[in-house]
């Protein structure tokens, strides 16, 4: 008997695959920047005789890793990732439209890492750049790229970076820090770091004043 319905035509393996495909090429694109950008960031401090803490370094890893976790398996947004934590609670905002905020804490409570701190015991900050934001309405693809530089040595310095966590180390003589949820960023990080909303960051040189990682 015929009823006039026409049965939903299934979706070809070949179609699935492909959009599993673009969906893999997507977040590949930002695991690789993330990646490059902390192996140089290592290599530099290396080279430049800045040994640090291991502590620090197995933070800033435990941090790198949960990012990119979060960029692999978000559902709604294949590579987006989390605003910054501008209050000290942990949570990532719900939007990070404007330039100044996407710079703040690292959003632990987001990610599920615990309240990881540097060796100096200062909460890890983190910048994000505006088109990988968690946004429904923002497409990310193979054309998208980061818009954060980074200073790492004399002569060296890493482009299109999709997003920073920072350790900030203790805190030097001008800062005046009122608790770990203190959100002002001039009493945590130093350099061209303090005024991280325009994109541009710096790790630590020697009489430099700047001891960020």
């Amino acid at each position: 008997m015929l009823t006039g319905r026409i049965a939903p035509r299934p979706t070809s393996p070949a179609r699935r695959q492909r959009g599993f495909a673009a969906i893999a090429i997507l977040t590949i694109v930002v695991l690789v920047s993330l990646f490059s950008l902390t192996y140089q960031l290592k290599a530099s401090v290396s080279s430049n005789g800045h040994v640090r803490q291991s502590e620090t370094i197995e933070t800033l890893a435990r941090a790198k890793a949960a990012l990119i976790a979060f960029a692999a398996e978000n559902p709604n947004r294949p590579g987006g990732m989390p605003c910054p934590d501008r209050n000290g609670d942990g949570e990532a905002e719900l939007t990070c439209d404007r330039p100044e905020w996407r710079v703040g804490f690292l959003p632990w409570q987001t990610l599920r890492t615990g309240d990881l701190r540097d060796a100096s015991g200062s909460r890890l900050w983190y910048a994000l750049s505006a088109h990988f934001r968690n946004d429904p309405d923002i497409a990310i693809n193979s054309f998208v790229r980061g818009e954060l530089s980074v200073r790492v040595a004399a002569g060296m310095q890493i482009e299109e970076a999709v997003a920073l966590v920072i350790a900030p180390g203790a805190p030097l003589a001008h800062q005046q820090r009122a608790g770990a949820t203190d959100s002002r960023i001039e009493v945590w990080l130093e350099g061209e770091n303090a005024g991280g909303e325009v994109g541009v960051f710096e790790v630590a040189r020697d009489g430099a004043g700047i001891n960020d990682t």
